[in-house]
This record gives structure tokens, C-alpha cells and sequence, in this order.
């Protein structure tokens, strides 16, 4: 299993950080057939750094990004504090696959998120089987 990845971007006026990140396999009678990850993360104060402050100091607004995703059936969805940001179902050819990518938007970033059902079975040493990615 490789742990999730979350890609923080900074900008000007916006600095992410990511709190933790988890994932657990959450089917109600076969478990390996649900994924649920979980993602935090939270924008920096900015008048705490610029008043150089440092560390938990400069801790801001904090969210949490959910991904469910039922390998089975092909239902997918993102949930940003609770509120779903998107939700789809894949056709069988597409579950078969044993991936999702898709992008959503909310606070004024965009969301990325890839997700593969199970590891490659050649090794890649970059590979990640969870990542989000904001921007």
C-alpha cells in the first residue's frame, strides 16, 4: 500500500499546508471493495507570517477532502467539510479500469484527484495510489 499524496501549491497571496492524510478500506460486507481517503489541509495566516510568527502559530483556516469510491460499482465522490463537491458513477468498461481522475472546484481552487484500486504490478518509484492535487 503507498500512502496518499497531497501536492500543496503556493502563490502570492495563498499558502497551503497538508495537516495528514489517511486511507482505509470501508466496505460494508467485503471491505477491499470501498475506498475512503481522507485528506486535511488548511491555508496559512498571513498576517501570522508576516508578523514572523512560525509553526502551529501560523495555522489558519483548516478543511478536509473526502474521497469515497465503491470499486464495484463505479460511484465515486468528493466531499469538501462535508459538502459534496462532485459525485459520478463509471460505466462497467470504465470500473474495469480500476482508476478515476476527475476535477472539481470549490473555495476558489481547483481539485484533482487520482486514485487507482491497486498498485502497479511492475514497480514505479514515483507512483502514487491516492494523490490530490490543489490549485
Amino acid at each position: 500500500f503507498n500512502p496518499s499524496a497531497l501536492l500543496l501549491m503556493t502563490s502570492s497571496y495563498l499558502i497551503l499546508y497538508q495537516i495528514n492524510c489517511s486511507s482505509v478500506d470501508c466496505g460494508r460486507n467485503i471491505k477491499k471493495t470501498k475506498r475512503c481517503v481522507r485528506w486535511k489541509f488548511g491555508f496559512a495566516n498571513e498576517d501570522a507570517i508576516n508578523s514572523g510568527s512560525t509553526g502551529r502559530d501560523c495555522c489558519g483556516e483548516e478543511h478536509e477532502v473526502k474521497l469515497v469510491w465503491s470499486i464495484t460499482s463505479g460511484k465515486q465522490k468528493l466531499l469538501l467539510d462535508g459538502n459534496q463537491l462532485h459525485y459520478a458513477k463509471l460505466p462497467l468498461a470504465e470500473r474495469q479500469k480500476g482508476e478515476i481522475s476527475f476535477n472539481c472546484s470549490a473555495l476558489g481552487l481547483d481539485f484533482t484527484v487520482n486514485a487507482f484500486a491497486a498498485p502497479p504490478i511492475k514497480y514505479q518509484p514515483d507512483w502514487k495510489q491516492f494523490d490530490l492535487f490543489i490549485n
